[in-house]
């Protein structure tokens, strides 16, 4: 379905007389976006879908104001020009400048939405990076070594800035960390997966699950 929608994006470009610059980026932020959408047919996709994509762009990818830009050029283009919807964007509101992080959810509503999660890992990374305040990247680059239960601290390597620091393990983590550990028995990586890549992208999958749902 993705090189479908490539494909067709690309003709629609190069029939139009788009530069070799611009095609480039657009098809770029679009492989970005069906990406995250694997099993989804992005055509079907209303402007409350997109919506929620550009809010976990926002805060949780935290992509600079002028990536969120390109990305809202190219998935216009695909829905106005390509799939000929006129007018689709007009609902969708763009960054000013100075991008205005969207309204705060209430941790009350984050954990009940965490609690309707059956599958272990997932629900314990999202918790973690809740209750921690942890990006996406951090999380996935978590040791079992950052985790201290003694000091209930958790050591983030590199973070922003490329600086180390410590944050403060949640009580409330713990026995779901203890009980995930236990199941799954992960030797390096808090969280492994075949590759950093593939974990990468299913904790983004969480993420944006996460948001669709709240």
């Amino acid at each position: 379905m993705s090189e479908t929608v490539i494909s067709r994006m690309e003709q629609t470009l190069v029939l139009k007389g788009y530069s070799k610059s611009t095609i480039r980026t657009y098809l770029g932020e679009m492989n970005s976006f069906l990406n995250v959408f694997k099993n989804h047919n992005a055509d079907d996709f209303d402007t409350e879908r997109i919506k929620a994509y550009l809010l976990y762009c926002i805060k949780v990818l935290l992509l600079t104001e002028a990536t969120i830009h390109s990305r809202i050029n190219a998935l216009k283009f695909y829905y106005e020009q390509v799939l000929k919807r006129e007018k689709f964007f007009i609902e969708i509101p763009r960054p000013k400048k100075h991008l205005q992080l969207p309204k705060v959810i209430s941790e009350e509503k984050i954990l009940s939405g965490l609690l309707t999660i059956e599958n272990l890992k997932h629900k314990t990374i999202l918790l973690l990076a809740y209750s921690a305040g942890l990006r996406v990247s951090e999380v996935v680059n978590l040791k079992i070594k950052d985790i201290n239960s003694d000091r209930m601290q958790i050591f983030i390597s590199k973070a922003k800035e490329k600086k180390d620091r410590i944050v403060p393990l949640s009580n409330r983590i713990l026995p779901m960390l203890r009980k995930y550990y236990t199941l799954y028995k992960p030797k390096v990586w808090l969280f492994e997966a075949q590759n950093r890549k593939g974990t990468l992208l299913e904790v983004h999958r969480l993420f944006l699950k996460m948001h669709l749902k709240i």
